[in-house]
């Protein structure tokens, strides 16, 4: 039955049941691995949020910790670094929002965000109290120390003066005791101990009883008052920032609670999922396994059932054309009946066949053909032979003749040459002797005019820097008449500098007499009067010796200008000779240009003349050689016919012998 179906649709089948197989395990893959890859997603969102309640913790951390540093120290450094914490902690909460929406987590969320508002309304009275605190320090209590401490040390000193110990004594444990005070101060605003408020306290109960021993304390009492005043307040305030940095703390651990809380689940939820994909990827890693092991089997057990099924054929075929291609006309071709592909090849081996046989008998119709083909063509060759035997005998014979009768001219023709030759020869060489005559003449014609040519270009060149020499020298007697006038301005600078130095030595001169009237209070105003004098005294003397510069600068300058001018006097003069002698030598110059043109004109002559008289020669010495070449021709054309006429002999024989042998 198999005998009927074409190989094509065989292979076709047996492709298509293992490609229908290969699909469906494929489906089964792909809905495996997008159930796989939706798990995956799951885990990645679940990941996201918790590394985004992860960060956002600790936002929280380091914003509480800023908190802290601010109500601490209240610096616009800290103060900036809050406000930009409040902004990325607002935004990482809005975020954490948004990427939990419509999840578990999303309750979660809304208590972070109102654990956050709770954050801000506790934050901003805290920063205002920081504010007042500021404000208090810097207006109320440390000016109010200041000037206790102020007061105490002008009493103590002047207590000293008049030599009341007491009074002093008790002013220095003012001092002291206002100082422990400030101390302590600063660690309660530091670290809010009850300890440092009491030791302010003990501090500011010494600083009490001293007073009571100074007779002039009473002038301080407002002062103290505002001092003891100022730092109630202080405590007051402080209190209030403790309570809300308590309230901050809460609200940031509630936000720091949730957020673990969120975490914490979606670790969790990761956990859950990773144990599911595990599970399903290794049901899906053994049903891939053993679907491809049943499809390799399959397909193995196709391809040897249609390989079979083909090859066994296929090999009977290829044996019979093998016979057929060595010559074998008379073996059997199988699969003559088959309905496939082998059926077909079987039924063209036939026509093959068939047609071996004609071919071998018209193989022998054309080897009898040749034969008589052979006998035709010598009979042909030996005709061919015998006609051009008689050509070539008659052209070689025409050779000869023409080659003695060219022998005998080419001779006539170099004995002519020859004697042309030997008279162009006498009278190239007359006529080369007078053109050397001539063009010596030319040539010392041409020197002359180039000579004159020079010296006249020379005097041009002369009088061209003539010219610039008279204009420069204007140009420098301007220049120096302009540095003159600048001398002169200098000059009076100079007097006007000298004027300032006189009235700033009489100035100094009256301060140190009036700082001499003032005793010792003085004494330090005459020591800069007389630095001034000495400075008024050195001026002068610098101005008197750039004044006696300047005298000899102006009168090197009027030098200058009278030398200028008689330099500009001689260029002028000079500039006059030059044009002169320009004159005289343009007139030589056009004489000696004559003289060359005319001496050039004698020399071309000779030159055409010689020059002819060399083509003459040389047209004869060619004409010699041309002869003596054509001579050679001659005597080798003749050879070469004889040579020709015993090549044609041999070829001729030769082939007579061949159509003989033949």
């Amino acid at each position: 039955m198999l005998k009927n179906i074409s190989i094509k649709v065989r292979l076709y089948a047996g492709f298509f049941l293992v490609l229908a197989l290969m699909g469906g395990v494929g489906l089964v893959s792909y809905s495996i691995f997008t159930s796989s890859n939706d798990k995956f997603d799951e885990f990645s969102e679940a990941s996201e949020v918790a590394l985004s309640a992860l960060q956002l913790n600790r936002l929280v951390q380091s914003f509480d910790t800023d908190v802290s540093k601010y109500l601490d120290t209240a610096s616009s450094e800290a103060a900036a670094r809050l406000h930009q914490d409040q902004i990325t902690v607002q935004q990482a909460i809005s975020a954490f929002g948004a990427l939990v929406a419509g999840t578990p987590q999303q309750e979660a969320a809304e208590r972070i965000a109102e654990a956050y508002r709770k954050h801000e309304d506790a934050l901003k009275p805290a920063i205002g109290l920081v504010g007042q605190r500021v404000d208090l320090i810097s207006t109320s209590l440390l000016p109010a120390a200041e000037g206790l401490v102020e007061w105490a040390v002008d009493v103590r000193d002047k207590a000293f003066e008049a030599g009341d110990a007491p009074t002093a004594q008790h002013a220095s444990k003012v001092i002291e005791n206002m100082l422990r005070a400030r101390v302590a101060a600063d660690g309660y605003l530091s670290d809010g101990s009850e300890e440092q408020f009491n030791a302010i306290w003990e501090a500011l109960f010494a600083v009490t009883e001293n007073l009571d021993g100074i007779p002039t304390a009473a002038q301080v009492q407002d002062l103290y008052g505002q001092y003891e005043e100022a730092l109630n307040t202080l405590s007051g305030i402080l209190g209030e920032i403790t309570t809300m940095e308590t309230a901050l703390r809460d609200a940031g651990a509630a936000i720091t609670r949730e957020g673990e809380n969120v975490k914490d689940a979606a670790l969790a939820r990761q956990q859950i999922i990773r144990d599911a994909t595990r599970s399903q990827l290794g049901n899906a890693s053994s049903l891939v396994v053993w679907s491809n092991l049943v499809i390799l089997l399959l397909g193995l057990a196709l391809a040897g059932f249609i390989g079979r099924g083909i090859s066994k054929p296929l090999g009977a075929m290829t044996a019979a054309l093998k016979k057929l291609s060595e010559g074998d006309s008379e073996t059997t071709i199988p699969g003559l009946g088959r309905g496939d592909e082998l059926g077909a090849m079987a039924h063209a081996a036939q026509v093959f066949k068939e047609y071996n046989h004609k071919m071998e008998a018209l193989r022998r119709d054309q080897v009898e053909a040749q034969k008589q083909a052979e006998a035709d063509r010598h009979s042909a060759i030996r005709k061919l032979a015998d006609d051009l035997e008689n050509t070539v005998s008659g052209v070689i014979g025409v050779i000869g003749a023409s080659a003695g009768q060219m022998e005998a001219s080419a001779r006539s023709m170099s004995v002519t040459a020859e004697d042309t030759a030997r008279r162009a020869g006498d009278v190239s060489t007359i006529t080369d002797s007078a053109t050397h005559d001539v063009e010596e003449v030319a040539a010392s014609a041409e020197e002359l005019n180039a000579s004159i040519s020079e010296i006249s270009r020379q005097v041009h060149h002369s009088s061209t820097i003539s010219r610039d020499a008279v204009e420069r020298a204007s140009k420098a007697s301007h220049r120096v008449s302009d540095l003159k006038d600048a001398a002169e301005r200098i000059g009076e600078v100079v007097a006007l500098i000298t004027d300032i130095a006189d009235q700033t030595n009489l100035l100094a001169l009256n301060a140190t007499i009036e700082a001499a009237r003032a005793g010792d209070a003085g004494k330090g105003f005459a020591v800069v009067a007389n630095e001034v004098k000495s400075l008024a005294n050195q001026t002068s003397r610098a101005t008197d010796e750039i004044g006696k510069q300047i005298g000899a600068v102006q009168l090197a300058t009027n030098e200058a200008v009278a030398a200028i001018s008689g330099i500009v006097t001689v260029i002028g003069e000079m500039d006059q000779v030059s044009a002169a002698v320009a004159a005289a030598i343009e007139e030589q110059d056009a004489a000696t240009r004559t003289i060359a043109q005319s001496t050039q004109r004698a020399a071309s002559g000779t030159q055409q003349a010689s020059s002819t008289m060399g083509n003459v020669t040389q047209a004869a010495a060619n004409t010699g050689t041309a002869a003596t070449e054509v001579l050679a021709a001659a005597g080798e054309l003749t050879r070469q016919a004889s040579e020709l006429r015993t090549q044609v002999a041999r070829f001729l024989a030769h082939i007579r012998k061949g159509g003989e042998s033949a």
